[in-house]
């Protein structure tokens, strides 16, 4: 079982560490929450079987990484994606959900801030991440913290 991360991160209030399986049902239910769904590529409801072969194919993968994010009262924030990781290419594909209890708290940013670091002290130096067109907050806070819009997948979804 590949990990990503050799230890946990520490950053102001937030905990970051790989996804454990005892954690899965906890990024499942954040999954099919209706205001994340409707931003994903693929919004299909999860089922609890379906989680675990997903998490069991991720632990086999070596370019696809989900992080978990507690605050310092342990309480759950949000799980973040890493995908298309290549050191090789020095690149990778990143994304973030959060619960609805903990969005418009900073919580994104300050996630997207550590980890963007970490990833660049890892020689990555290209992170992209896709959204719908119409996730304005998404958008903002991306452009905020400084990607810049490539391109348009037309008619994609």
């Amino acid at each position: 079982m590949k990990k990503f991360l050799k230890k946990k991160i520490f950053y102001d209030d937030l905990i970051i560490k790989n996804l454990e399986f005892e954690e899965i049902e906890l990024a499942r239910k954040l999954h099919n929450e209706k205001d994340v769904i409707k931003f994903l590529t693929d919004p299909t409801i999860i089922t609890k079987k379906k989680q675990v072969e997903w998490f069991k194919n991720l632990q086999k993968s070596e370019k696809s990484f989900r992080l978990i994010v507690y605050n310092n009262k342990k309480q759950f924030i949000g799980v973040f994606r890493l995908d298309d990781f290549d050191q090789n290419n020095k690149s990778a594909s990143v994304g973030l959900d959060i619960v609805k209890e903990n969005r418009g708290k900073k919580y994104s940013t300050k996630i997207y801030n550590c980890l963007i670091e970490y990833l660049f002290s890892l020689s990555i130096n290209r992170l992209s991440l896709e959204t719908l067109e119409n996730n304005y907050v998404a958008i903002n806070l991306y452009e905020k913290l400084g990607f810049v819009q490539e391109g348009i997948f037309r008619e994609a979804i």
